[in-house]
């Protein structure tokens, strides 16, 4: 009897301090970066993920299970309070075979859960990331304007900021030439 009523009393306990794992994802900000590949030099990527990638090998790398279609992109949302996260991988076009971008996303109405998020993220990418393509490191300016990083290969690392309620850090495929008119 005292084993059941401590796992309901550590249930209750968890469920009034909110402790489930899937809270604890939106606030890791740091997973971005951890997930990230490259430098300037050679160019960025994202682990596991090769850009080009068809949704099928994108699905089986991203080990997403909730991956919802649309259009374009691939989606994985989740919530933790009042921040909202997203997981969006971006196709050349609706067949989706052709991974060009992946999107990491948080957003929040409350102007604390916002800070929190965008304070993390800031620390880790200033902590994470050589200078930028403005000659710089990333200073918290940036966070609100936007912040660009460029490989040789043409590939790219952005952090944008729509106003104070939501931040994104997204990691774009080599920019292909463009062909030549014959």
């Amino acid at each position: 009897m005292k084993k059941i009523t401590g796992l309901f009393l550590a249930g209750l306990l968890c469920c009034l301090c909110g402790c489930s794992a899937e809270e604890q994802k939106p606030s890791e900000t740091e997973n971005v970066f951890q997930n990230m590949e490259g430098s300037a030099e050679e160019g960025y990527s994202v682990k596991n993920l090769e850009w080009g990638m068809a949704e099928e090998a994108v699905r089986e790398a991203a080990g997403e299970e909730s991956l919802e279609a649309d259009g374009d992109r691939l989606i994985a949302t989740s919530e933790s309070g009042d921040v909202q996260y997203a997981e969006i991988y971006i196709f050349a076009d609706e067949t989706r075979q052709n991974l060009v971008t992946v999107e990491y996303t948080w957003n929040s109405q409350e102007k604390d859960s916002f800070s929190s998020v965008s304070d993390a993220l800031y620390q880790y990418a200033a902590d994470a990331m050589e200078e930028t393509d403005a000659g710089s490191k990333l200073t918290e300016e940036m966070m609100e304007t936007g912040a660009t990083w460029t490989g040789s290969d043409g590939s790219m690392v952005q952090i944008l900021s729509s106003g104070q309620s939501a931040i994104s850090v997204r990691l774009h495929a080599p920019r292909q030439a463009p062909a030549t008119l014959g």
